[in-house]
């Protein structure tokens, strides 16, 4: 072929407009015009002609098969490819039967699938001139049977050939001269090789014989039709023929003959057969899914669900017909209102795409989590939404992992707490780990008991809240014998964790419960280990559903955290016990030399009790995750534990010897020598921060604090070391944010009081040269505006100052005396009780005190009296102000934190309770009217300490 083949590709997406063009005329063999719809498509073909025509089936408008049947209206003769991503099969028989010459499905390879397109191009384009030889050749014939496309011809009632038109002479390779005249099925040799009856002899002969070779044949009237293949025609390739033959009538209606025409539908049976092998793969695609595939008619409800998606909530492929309405019924209550939310959304164009997590219920009765996907693909003439298709995935283990994570988190950080209450008491540290045990396992109730030595008393220790108000429980130990319990003690018994997921269930193990204590459904006891004794016995009950190995796995890493605390504490205690009786038998050196000699064996037990003691504080400070590192006075580090070992980067193997010097800044240095100085002098604590240099060359920032111990017969330091670094790090940036904002409000700040100077004096001299009252008046007015503006950009800048500074320590009783001493409080007296109280707020916070002490001085009638004190009540401390003066009516003890609000209109206490809320704290008044004023600080747990 020589010479361009130009062109016409038609579809509506301007993208594969684009893309066909690249591939096609990258070949050299085409020019491609791309016209995005069809009807300016058949305004193009009204002055250009072109070799072929590319068109997509489905486009607004006029779909491909609308502009098939119009060009062939109007007797264009242009090759027709019709190249869509619809396979149905009825799409490929009626563009087939309207003229296409073929049909060609999107998808897979673009390679491929362009290859593919160019040759049924060339193909096409080969063909068509082909056959506008025979059109030529047909119009110089007279017979009209010339005009027919299919190979054809007729015979006479003497089964004679009387015609045998020029695609005849092609498929069979017999001339119309050579053929035409013969009778004795001489029209059958080129298909079967031999003379025999063909179908258009069937319709003048209704011989049983000719019937018998032909069993697929079907009528329609007179007109006979079937479909043969024959291999040996076309050099042995295999040929399929559709063909029709019917009667030939003269004038009077006398049948004269018969006419048989031969149409070959090789292609459409290789389409048919693409068709149904992509039909298959589509199955296999399903079967072999991970996913469950969904398809919904949203006009008619229908739905398809894939062999996998019943499957995956334990159905049998089927088991129920496919449709929405099934869909609802299998979700979970809770997740149902936003399912229909989100699909909703997609449907009113909200989201290109429809996501969603929700539940879906298995045929077990089990709830599995769902990820569901889908997305609009049809929509009809009304730009309404026609199909909807998606995916259902199974995410239940995913869902059952993040849960696992976040009560791992929440367990952590709970171990994380009681690490900082190691100074409460073992029943606040019980008692703060039993509420985290019943949280984390989704409980109402639970209970803590400690074990003896043998495992045979098992004394419960302590309650949850709820148990203790809906049961009635007092805080008292109560001492069980083992042996003698129920199915509390089962845990004991059999040294493992016992589910009771039905605790109403006969079982001669019960003990029964006291007379009001809550119905128990369902129960856990999981003991606690230390080495091989049973140490503990924690028990929860009541969850919503059962209990499982989540649960125990949580009870039992939280419990055996707890247990180290208790531990640990036990021996600081029994540390202190012991140090308390070496002192005293030290004052009794001047006793008697028998006494001595007692007083001898009582310290060597003691020194014996502090050895063990201090072997087990070993213990625990080589286990615990931060670094501790004993350091002597110069600057040898004498001892390191195995965190200390990975935070350094050192090699454990390496015995050293290491100096801390070797690790710190220039900087950090001094600052660590004059730390050693006074630890060396005060015995500590001191904490500081310090920049330090692994031994792999990386820049940590920590926070270290030390203590004076003795170690090895020599004094020495006791370091415990925190990394800071990111923490530092986000602390720096803050503090670089805020001097930026304060320098730029400063700016601001002075530019604007430098005008309100202004305003204010020019006010002053318009008042004094304006007329009287009303001009005064109005003036007036605009003055106390102007000073109104000048106070609130003054408290800016008090804003300022509080962003500027940082969080500090600040001990209360120093700061109330340093704020008394800027008073002339005459012969109001003064009590303090803050002794030890620190807060760790801004060095603002005296702004506070002012402010209360001028309050009572300024309003608060005949004060004689302040009261400065502090009460704890659970984790906060409530520091308190008390006056003996006139008190605040109970319908102002808000109004009085409003701005403007009293007797003044300068900020005064609403200012104090935006200070307190900078530093997390809260402030209310309490008093009694008319017996004084009672002003309470809340501060959380954290932000304060007693030393």
């Amino acid at each position: 072929m020589t010479g361009h083949i130009s062109v016409l590709y038609v579809d509506d997406e301007p993208d594969l407009l684009t893309l066909g063009k690249i591939f096609l005329e990258r070949t050299g063999n085409f020019i491609v015009t791309t016209v995005p719809g069809a009807q300016k498509a058949l305004d193009l073909i009204t002055h250009q002609d072109f070799d072929a025509i590319v068109s997509d089936y489905q486009m607004p408008e006029m779909d491909g098969i609308e502009f098939l049947k119009h060009l062939k209206s109007t007797g264009n003769p242009t090759p027709f490819i019709l190249f869509t991503g619809k396979g149905r099969e009825e799409v490929v028989i009626e563009a087939l039967n309207n003229g296409a010459d073929f049909y060609l499905q999107k998808g897979g390879d673009p390679k491929a699938q362009f290859v593919e397109l160019v040759n049924k191009i060339l193909h096409a384009t080969s063909r068509r001139r082909a056959e506008i030889q025979v059109l030529e050749l047909k119009q110089r014939e007279s017979d009209i049977i010339n005009f027919l496309p299919d190979a054809t011809f007729a015979i006479n009632i003497n089964h004679e050939v009387i015609a045998w038109n020029r695609a005849m002479e092609l498929l069979s390779g017999i001339s119309a001269t050579e053929i035409i005249g013969k009778g004795d099925y001489a029209y059958s040799v080129p298909f079967y090789q031999k003379r025999r009856p063909m179908l258009i002899d069937l319709v003048l002969d209704c011989n049983p014989e000719i019937i018998e070779k032909y069993p697929g044949v079907k009528r329609e009237d007179q007109n006979l039709m079937t479909e043969i293949n024959r291999p040996w025609i076309h050099e042995g390739k295999e040929i399929f023929f559709w063909i029709t033959a019917c009667p030939l009538y003269n004038t009077q209606g006398t049948i004269i003959g018969a006419i048989e025409s031969l149409r070959d539908i090789t292609s459409l049976k290789k389409a048919r057969e693409l068709l149904e092998e992509s039909e298959s793969r589509y199955r296999l695609t399903l079967d072999a899914s991970n996913e469950g595939i969904w398809d919904w008619n949203l006009k008619t409800g229908s739905a398809f669900f894939s062999p996998h998606w019943y499957t995956m909530l334990g159905y049998e492929p089927d088991e129920f017909p496919a449709s929405y309405e099934a869909l609802q019924s299998l979700l979970h209550p809770e997740d149902l209102d936003r399912a229909k939310t989100s699909i909703e959304d997609h449907l009113n164009r909200k989201n290109d795409g429809y996501s969603t997590e929700f539940r879906l219920k298995t045929k077990s009765g089990d709830w599995k989590w769902i990820l569901a996907r889908g997305r609009i693909i049809e929509w009809d003439d009304s730009n309404l939404p026609v199909r909807m298709v998606g995916t259902h995935t199974d995410i239940t283990s995913l869902k059952h992992t993040e849960e696992k994570l976040r009560l791992d988190e929440s367990r952590l950080e709970t171990l994380l707490t009681l690490t900082l209450m190691t100074q409460k008491p073992v029943r606040d540290i019980t008692d703060f780990a039993l509420e985290e045990a019943v949280r984390l396992t989704e409980s109402a109730i639970g209970y803590v008991a400690f074990l003896n030595e043998d495992e045979t008393i098992l004394t419960m220790h302590a309650w949850s809240h709820v148990a203790m108000e809906e049961c009635q429980v007092q805080y008292r130990t109560i001492e069980y014998t083992v042996a003698d319990t129920g199915l509390w003690g089962e845990p004991v018994r059999q040294r493992r964790p016992v589910i009771t997921n039905d605790y109403s269930t006969p079982d001669p193990l019960k003990k029964g419960t006291p007379a009001g204590h809550v119905s128990i459904i369902r129960h856990l006891g999981v003991p606690i280990f230390d080495k091989n004794r049973i140490v503990m016995l924690v028990g929860v009950a009541n969850k919503p559903g059962d209990y499982g190995a989540e649960d125990i796995r949580q009870l039992t890493l939280l419990m055996a955290g707890v247990w180290n605390i208790v531990q640990r504490k036990n021996a600081d205690e029994a540390v202190l016990r012991s140090n308390e009786e070496l002192s005293a038998a030290y004052e009794e050196l001047s006793a008697t030399e028998e006494e001595l000699r007692t007083q001898y064996d009582i310290t060597t037990q003691s020194i014996e009790h502090i050895r063990h003691s201090e072997n087990q504080l070993r213990i625990l400070v080589e286990n615990l995750l931060d670094p501790v590192i004993i350091i002597g006075f110069d600057s040898r580090i004498l001892y390191g534990n195995p965190a200390a070992f990975t935070f350094f980067e050192l090699d454990r193997t390496n015995k050293g010897p290491f100096h801390i010097q070797s690790f710190l800044s220039a900087e950090s240095w001094n600052k660590a020598s004059a730390d050693l100085i006074e630890i060396q002098k005060t015995g500590g604590p001191v904490v500081d921060e310090y920049d330090i240099l692994t031994s792999n060359g990386k820049v940590r920032t920590i926070e270290a604090a030390g203590h004076l111990i003795y170690w090895d017969g020599q004094d020495a330091d006791l370091v415990s070391i925190r990394d800071i670094t990111d923490r530092k790090g986000d602390k720096d940036a803050l503090v670089r944010a805020n001097r930026k904002l304060t320098i730029l409000s400063s700016i601001t700040r002075h530019d604007i009081l430098n005008q309100v100077t202004g305003l204010l004096g020019y006010l002053e001299l318009l008042y004094d040269t304006v007329p009287g009252d009303p001009q005064h008046m109005y003036i007036q007015k605009c003055l106390d505006f102007t000073n109104t503006i000048e106070s609130q950009i003054g408290f800016t800048k008090l804003v300022d100052e509080i962003r500027s500074n940082s969080l500090s320590w600040q001990y209360t009783e120093r700061m109330v005396t340093h704020v008394l001493h800027g008073f002339a409080i005459g012969e109001i007296t003064c009590q303090v009780d803050l002794n030890g109280l620190y807060l760790y707020a801004d060095p603002i916070l005296e702004k506070v005190i002012f402010t209360l002490i001028e309050n009572s001085i300024r309003h608060g009638g005949q004060v004689s009296h302040i009261h400065f004190s502090f009460q704890i009540v659970h984790e906060t401390c409530i520091f308190l102000y008390e006056d003996d003066g006139s008190g605040i009516p109970v319908d102002e003890k808000e109004k009085i934190f409003q701005q403007g609000y009293g007797k003044h209109t300068g900020l005064g206490l609403f200012l104090v309770r935006e200070i307190l809320a900078i530093n997390n704290m809260e402030i209310i008044e309490t008093g009694t009217p008319g017996k004084g004023a009672r002003f309470e600080i809340h501060i959380p747990s954290g932000k304060w300490r007693i030393n």
